[in-house]
């Protein structure tokens, strides 16, 4: 490990796997000859000092990690190492309804779900508030994988929680299982017991199949209703964009409502615009009236840097609201640094006083803390 080139990835790992094929000896011995030596940076010697530091610690040797090697920066799993040198009795404490630190509750989780998840789940939920389950939930991710425990872990959730936030509870209980497997998911949802936690969970479902197929997720969204459908809709069309945006663009021409069309179109257009500026803008005026519009609204912010002469003939197009004075902003920051008078003009434009003054303020993160005349000029445009 000490001898492998920093910038070799393959190399580190593959020194880090014979590591942790040392015996308790031959770690005592790889200790012993660390601290003999001068520290030197660099991640793969941060991770392999922390790694032999963890070996002596779980052999019950007196061992302090040396400074100098970057190892410190790893304090999160430094303090849940540290915490395991007493999980029997972290655990009968954490039963008991006593208080334990976010490092001592992190390693008595970790090690219980290794043994037994519906009995560290039960354990969470006896010791957790309900509205607290974000501190811990992301240790037990993998928690609803198991078919043969799930109904009871679920019936623990529902006690637990009552009128509190079930589907998201289950959520982060579910992440592995829908990262790895979104189809077993869906089908669970279907189920009617699954009614309360299925909206939110089938957006994960979304998401998990957007990343894994867009082109497939796009058009499975068809089977769906509701926000769930233009859910399934924008993550696959981002993905499309991002990855593929001739089948996006194939796609979204087959879609025909006319809901179903905006969404996609919303979600692809900044995406597409970024990847390539000239076919998009091809793209974009091949479509509707409308979907031009949403497309130029999607966009607007890159269109701004690239052609601020068109992209402001446009907007200036556009009804009066919220949604206009929002692509305003755009503008009065893209000026504010450069034209001062200009950004002040374009505040002026914005009728609520509310959205003015918000505007004004992001003007003013973009005029250097020097320039007085500059943020005079700003702060007299907040009221006309």
């Amino acid at each position: 490990m000490f001898e492998t080139d920093q910038a070799d990835m393959l190399g580190m790992l593959e020194a880090i796997g014979v590591m942790t094929r040392m015996t308790d000896p031959e770690a005592r011995h790889a200790w012993a000859d660390l601290l003999q030596r001068s520290p030197t940076l660099g991640f793969g010697r941060s991770l392999g000092v922390l790694y032999l530091w963890a070996r002596m610690t779980r052999m019950g040797e007196s061992a302090k990690i040396p400074g100098g090697w970057g190892a410190e920066q790893y304090q999160q799993a430094v303090e849940t190492e540290m915490a395991r040198g007493d999980l029997p009795g972290l655990h009968a404490k954490l039963q008991a309804g006593g208080s334990l630190t976010e490092a001592e509750r992190r390693a008595v989780l970790t090690d219980a779900m290794t043994k037994d998840p519906a009995k560290a789940v039960g354990l969470w939920c006896r010791s957790t508030r309900p509205d607290d389950y974000r501190n811990d939930g992301k240790w037990l991710a993998g928690t609803l994988s198991n078919p043969e425990t799930r109904a009871g872990i679920m019936s623990q959730l529902r006690s637990w929680q009552g009128d509190g936030d079930l589907p998201g509870v289950v959520s982060m209980l579910a992440r592995d299982w829908v990262s790895s497997d979104p189809l077993a998911v869906e089908k669970w949802l279907q189920e009617p017991a699954q009614a309360d936690v299925r909206d939110l969970m089938m957006k994960e479902v979304a998401n998990a199949r957007s990343l894994t197929d867009p082109a497939a997720a796009m058009q499975w969204s068809q089977s769906l209703s509701g926000q769930v459908r233009l859910q399934a809709l924008g993550t696959s069309a981002m993905q499309l964009a991002s990855r593929h945006p001739d089948i996006g663009i194939q796609l979204i021409a087959g879609l025909h409502d006319q809901a179903d069309r905006q969404a996609a179109v919303r979600n692809f257009a900044n995406i597409f615009a970024a990847q390539d500026y000239e076919k998009w803008q091809s793209w974009r005026d091949s479509l509707p009236p409308v979907e031009q519009s949403v497309a130029n609204e999607s966009a607007f912010p890159l269109w701004v840097n690239r052609d601020v002469e068109k992209a402001t003939g446009w907007l200036n197009s556009q009804p009066a609201g919220e949604a206009r004075d929002q692509l305003v902003s755009v503008l009065v920051n893209y000026y504010a640094g450069k034209d001062p008078e200009t950004s002040a003009e374009w505040i002026r434009t914005i009728p609520d006083p509310s959205r003015r003054r918000t505007a004004a303020a992001a003007a003013l993160s973009n005029v250097g803390p020097q320039d007085l005349d500059q943020i005079r000029t700003i702060l007299s445009a907040m009221e006309k």
